[in-house]
């Protein structure tokens, strides 16, 4: 099911999820389907029946107006990826309203859920409303409300993505612990040392006055 949904990791470290194609390409066909059985009534029905002729008519009109819509959709699921996650976090590009960027600093943690006997993904934030706000109106409206049945606006469907559920949830923390670590970076402290005393003196070195050459006059 998930064969020609492959997830793809080029070597910056980029994950992409892709959209749900065979989804799409189920619904294209069941659309092309009905275009079929549209044509075929009104052939039967333009011999001597004009009005479920006329039925047909729009019915064939429907079909084949949501057939190039799903056409449509699948070409451009293959220009597309469902969920990136890079070195600024997770977009989101799934359901009728995208979640878009979601930065790594908002997320606290990604987790698996089920809802309507459906896999879903949900990406828990530190603070779910400080997201919403920095979004348009109308997207944090439309949000908004799966923050009291999820805990979280951010949720994706296992008919959106093109692999399960519990495959993107292990490739989002992996990239999560990759990009977090990277940003952080490794510490290193330098700790002073004193000046070190030689054998043949207790003055160090460096805190000795340099002592200035005699000329041969001197000597004299």
């Amino acid at each position: 099911m998930w064969g020609e949904n492959d997830v793809s990791m080029p070597a910056n470290g980029v994950v992409r999820i892709p959209p749900n194609r065979l989804l799409k390409l189920n619904q294209l066909l069941q659309r092309l389907l009905i275009v079929a059985s549209s044509y075929l009534l009104l052939v039967i029905f333009s011999l001597g029946q004009p009005l479920l002729a006329l039925l047909a008519v729009l019915l064939l009109t429907a079909s084949s107006t949501l057939s190039l819509f799903s056409f449509l959709e699948l070409l451009y699921s293959w220009a597309t990826t469902a969920l990136r996650a890079d070195a600024d976090g997770i977009t989101d590009a799934t359901g009728p309203v995208p979640g878009g960027l979601v930065r790594w600093d908002e997320i606290s943690g990604i987790t698996e859920s089920i809802a309507h006997e459906e896999p879903v993904l949900l990406l828990n934030l530190y603070n779910p409303q400080a997201y919403l706000d920095r979004l348009p109106e109308l997207k944090r409206s439309m949000l908004s409300g799966s923050v009291s049945v999820y805990g979280t606006p951010c949720v994706v469907a296992q008919s959106d993505v093109g692999i399960p559920i519990g495959e993107a949830q292990r490739r989002l923390e992996e990239a999560r612990q990759r990009f977090v670590t990277a940003s952080v970076g490794p510490t290193t402290t330098t700790i002073p040392t004193a000046p070190t005393a030689h054998w043949w003196t207790a003055v160090p070195p460096e805190e000795r006055k340099a002592q200035p050459l005699r000329n041969g006059s001197s000597d004299r």
